[in-house]
């Protein structure tokens, strides 16, 4: 590991200290390795992209150099947000490895939302990391020269095609990637066939492509975010890139709604809704905002996370395709995800206008 002999950290000064590795990674796309020391405890994760789609296999290419914009997507957003961002101890271009924090103190959102574990905490911290990275990372923020600089830095075409096509394309169109159940039949054929919604969906494609307003993490779901008591960890950026500032917000909005309504009781379903009236009453103007801005983002995470990548990896990995461990299930049932689509798509104010 010539790396620790140029870049000391977590107190590790010799290689020999680090003695043993195990693969932990169950994500869709890259292997990921714990590293421990003689005691038996996880120093670093070393985070490894290959050159295809992990869950799927070889037929599926993938560029290395995601790794590269990961790397350095995760960096300027340290830089902003430290104690809301993994920290980059080291990156490999030719390997395209790169050596991060170890998290094993934290538990991934997602996990602990499917479990009904409360972090009070963490959608304030989440929002404090989405101002500070998004802000710093604009025009409000940068010269022109160095905002256009960096545009040109983390241009990703590779990666924003998979967004593209799993938020904007393959949710509206017969295509192998889809996967639902067959309850759900129904409802797909009508977000097929309504001409008005898709409108409304290039509108925001377009956004995607035309507007480089900040540096997004690009895949921001609680898949993607560590948690603890009083902490929590933005990673996985490998979707980073210049682009518009709603479409990170309203992701991360439209992953918390699929958790929010799966089954639950009707009292902690009022306790959250008084919590939000409370808020938009603190702040109504930014609500205008963020009702104008952000719906059609959030809702478009919706039906790919119902219908797209991660089932599709769900469903390969069942049938032993990959064969690289488990993966994530979506817990919320047919009916929940059907009341999710509808919900967020019949609120996007273009599809009221156009009506």
């Amino acid at each position: 590991m010539p790396w620790l002999t140029r870049n000391s950290f977590a107190g590790i000064d010799n290689p020999s200290e680090l003695v043993s590795a195990q693969e932990v990674g169950d994500g869709n796309l890259n292997l990921v390795f714990k590293v421990f020391d003689r005691q038996g405890v996880s120093r670093a994760i070393v985070k490894q992209a290959l050159p295809y789609v992990r869950c799927v296999g070889e037929s599926w290419p993938l560029t290395l150099d995601r790794a590269r914009l990961e790397a350095q997507t995760l960096v300027a957003h340290y830089q902003h947000s430290p104690q809301h961002t993994v920290k980059i101890h080291h990156f490999d271009p030719e390997l395209a490895v790169m050596v991060m924090e170890d998290l094993s103190d934290h538990r991934i959102w997602r996990g602990e939302l499917i479990a009904n574990v409360y972090y009070p905490q963490a959608a304030r911290q989440l929002g404090d990391y989405l101002a500070q990275v998004l802000f710093h990372t604009s025009d409000f923020y940068l010269h022109p020269h160095e905002k256009k600089a960096q545009v040109a830095q983390f241009i990703n075409p590779a990666m924003c095609e998979i967004t593209e096509d799993l938020f904007f394309n393959d949710p509206y169109q017969i295509h192998e990637r889809n996967n639902y159940p067959a309850e759900l039949e129904a409802d797909v054929a009508a977000l097929r066939d309504d001409a008005q919604l898709k409108l409304a969906v290039a509108a925001l494609k377009h956004r995607f492509f035309a507007h480089a307003e900040a540096l997004l993490h690009g895949d921001i779901h609680s898949g993607s975010i560590f948690v603890a008591e009083g902490s929590l960890k933005a990673i996985d950026a490998e979707f980073g890139y210049f682009g518009p500032i709603g479409f990170d917000i309203g992701t991360a909005i439209g992953n918390l709604l699929l958790n929010y309504w799966r089954p639950a009781g009707p009292a902690r379903h009022s306790r959250c809704r008084r919590r939000a009236r409370a808020a938009a009453e603190r702040h109504p103007p930014a609500v205008d905002h963020l009702r104008r801005a952000l719906p059609g983002a959030g809702g478009g995470e919706n039906p790919r996370r119902g219908a797209g990548l991660p089932r599709l990896c769900l469903r390969l990995s069942e049938k032993g395709v990959g064969g690289r461990g488990r993966l994530l299930r979506q817990r919320t049932d047919p009916p929940q995800r059907r009341t999710v689509a509808r919900r967020g798509y019949r609120h996007y104010p273009g599809r009221r206008h156009a009506s």
